[in-house]
């Protein structure tokens, strides 16, 4: 029965009915946002124009911090931004990144077994790694993965 019922839901809204509830709390968060004056991206200062481009993220990153769980719960370190702004902020944990975000704090950052510079900036790029170089900080190899995720125009993987 339960079955027959979310067929019919998402024959009605033409999407299953999770997809329509989730786009309708984001269509609410944003009328909010917009009303309270609150939607400017806390990244590039531009106004944030329909809930599409909206993204809600941490300021700080809470799986990096030393107190994860009240981290992540800290509504002061919430803020607005667009979607694409988001998206090339860093560092920023991922599933796919895990072991790499462990041990550096930096996505495309590892430590190396080079004494002078430890840690190793890589790119994957259709599917191969590309080895970056190796770096004396783990910021310095962070910002060759990023710049060099710039010039790959997003086909990084």
């Amino acid at each position: 029965m339960g079955k027959n019922k979310n067929k019919l839901k998402a024959t009605l809204l033409g999407m299953p009915h999770g997809t329509a509830a989730g786009r309708l709390r984001k269509m609410l968060l944003f009328k909010c946002v917009q009303e309270l004056g609150k939607n400017i991206c806390f990244r590039c200062g531009e106004v944030i124009e329909d809930e599409r481009t909206l993204s809600i993220e941490h300021i700080t990153s809470w799986q990096l911090s030393e107190t994860p769980k009240e981290t992540f719960f800290d509504l002061d370190n919430i803020a607005f931004s667009h979607l694409k702004c988001n998206v090339g902020a860093a560092p920023r944990p991922t599933s796919r990144c895990r072991s790499a975000i462990g041990e550096t704090g930096y996505r495309g950052v590892k430590i190396g077994d080079n004494n002078k510079n430890p840690y190793r900036a890589v790119i994957m790029k259709n599917g191969e790694t590309l080895h970056l170089g190796y770096f004396a900080t783990p910021e310095e190899a962070s910002a060759a993965y990023e710049q060099a995720a710039k010039n790959l125009d997003g086909s990084v993987s």
